[in-house]
């Protein structure tokens, strides 16, 4: 489970692949701005050169890409992860998105570049898609999506099973 460091203010999360270095520039600027020392950039993978975030003073996860080298950025990172990762109940990141969760989890993920930020599932929202591009290379704060009911649709599992274990219960006694 992520360390979300006890002094906390933020959770950022960011997914690019930087091949130009005037981008790393650009993109550092944008990130001094809004991520501090007791925030966590958790990086939804494909990093490219990684050594250019070491700028930044935060706590960094990094959820490996496609692209990515393990033993070129792990380095850079204070946490590492190889697959997707529930960060609560009813949140899983990934670089790519994860389909079939739709009934009880919120995928935020990158990788995928086609434009769409949002997808919903029987009107509930159940993808946000971070990658650079999409996300115009703005870091997302998390604490944001949760304050604006981006959770309040998606069921939670556990209630899920508690209400099927009683009905199954209920018939069984009738």
């Amino acid at each position: 489970m992520i360390n979300l460091n006890p002094g906390l203010q933020q959770v950022q999360f960011i997914s690019f692949q930087i091949h130009i270095l005037m981008m790393q520039i650009v993109h550092m600027a944008i990130l001094k701005k809004v991520i501090h020392k007791n925030d966590t950039l958790i990086h939804l993978g494909d990093v490219g050169d990684a050594s250019y975030l070491d700028k930044l003073k935060c706590y960094k996860v990094l959820l490996t890409g496609n692209h990515d080298i393990l033993s070129k950025v792990a380095s850079h990172f204070d946490e590492v992860y190889n697959g997707p990762l529930f960060i609560a109940d009813r949140i899983i990141l990934s670089h790519e998105p994860i389909y079939g969760l739709e009934s009880f989890a919120l995928n935020i993920h990158g990788h995928v570049h086609n434009g769409y930020t949002i997808a919903f599932s029987d009107k509930v929202i159940s993808h946000i898609n971070l990658a650079s591009d999409v996300a115009q290379w703005q870091p997302c704060d998390l604490n944001t999506l949760i304050k604006d009911g981006f959770l309040s649709k998606i069921p939670n599992y556990h209630r899920i099973t508690i209400d099927k274990a009683t009905e199954t219960k209920k018939n069984l006694n009738t």
